[in-house]
């Protein structure tokens, strides 16, 4: 299946979560629901990686080679995991507040908007490294309707992150501490491990 571009509050109710990161506060309403079932451990693994990849707008065949990915790479595995995530381009667009939304951000990035160490980048999914500058093209500079002040309001910038004039610096790794959103990743990687 490709990347889920349906309506967010549905997805937020079928996760039971109050708001994802980078969404609009909307008035979101659940219903009673008598006679739950209990919640069984193969469901809360799936919730917990459905929460993953519907924030970071990633496909299934994505997720599974971000985590392989991390199974390889040294240190644990669940923090190597988030580490990869938080690293794509369209996430640190959103993080560093040039966009309100991550979709919005992986727009401008197909769209060639934003240049990565004064190239035109292009693939929403590009590994950032620190050291990366990350700068929004000229032509949209003069055009831009929304300032990086009003998209700012909308989510904490990382630590990892250097916000300079009309872009910004990835200065580290981003740590688990600095992720917009409660998830219990040691779930999402015994999902994987199968």
């Amino acid at each position: 299946m490709a990347r889920y571009t349906g309506p967010r509050d549905k997805i937020i109710k079928k996760l039971g979560l109050s708001r994802l990161p980078g969404l609009r506060n909307a008035a979101i309403t659940q219903k009673n629901k008598f006679g739950k079932k209990s919640v069984n451990q193969y469901k809360t693994r799936m919730q917990e990686k459905q929460k993953l990849k519907y924030h970071y707008g990633v496909t299934e065949r994505q997720m599974v080679q971000y985590f392989l990915k991390a199974k390889r790479a040294k240190g644990s595995t669940a923090d190597r995991l988030l580490i990869e995530l938080e690293m794509r381009l369209d996430n640190i667009v959103f993080r560093l507040g040039l966009t309100p939304t991550i979709r919005a951000a992986r727009q401008m990035v197909t769209h060639g908007h934003i240049n990565v160490n004064n190239k035109k980048m292009r693939a929403p999914g590009y590994a950032c490294k620190p050291g990366d500058e990350i700068q929004i093209n000229k032509q949209l500079i003069q055009t831009r309707s929304t300032t990086s002040s009003e998209c700012t309001a909308v989510t904490e910038r990382a630590r990892h992150l250097i916000l300079q004039e009309n872009g910004g610096r990835v200065a580290g790794f981003a740590r688990k501490r600095s992720l917009p959103m409660r998830i219990n990743d040691l779930l999402v990687v015994e999902y994987y491990s199968k």
